[in-house]
């Protein structure tokens, strides 16, 4: 019975903690997207309303995906990928990643 406690004990402490990791790497992974968005975008001379309008979305959500604090979802991802004119898996090569 001692056992089980403990070991509630411990599982609930290390779910915390591998939570909070998962947190910090999805938070690190948007923050990355979010450059590189920024940067193809802007390399293609488009605002971020054109953008938005490009691929049916709000321009505070693009303003948010570039900020790190918003996912894209597939489709959405999809439809950033075309109206760049990039493959999708270019939104996600990361300089530190070459």
């Amino acid at each position: 019975m001692h056992h089980t406690v403990l070991l509630g004990a411990s599982f609930g402490y290390t779910s915390h903690v591998l939570g909070f990791l998962m947190r910090n790497i999805m938070s690190d992974l948007r923050n990355k997207f979010g450059k590189k968005l920024r940067r193809i975008r802007r390399d293609r001379d488009m605002t971020q309303e054109q953008l938005a309008e490009a691929i049916g979305v709000t321009l505070d959500f693009i303003s948010r995906m570039e900020r790190g604090l918003d996912a894209a979802s597939f489709e959405t991802l999809d439809k950033l990928a075309k109206a760049l004119g990039v493959p999708v898996s270019e939104l996600f090569q990361f300089p530190e990643d070459k």
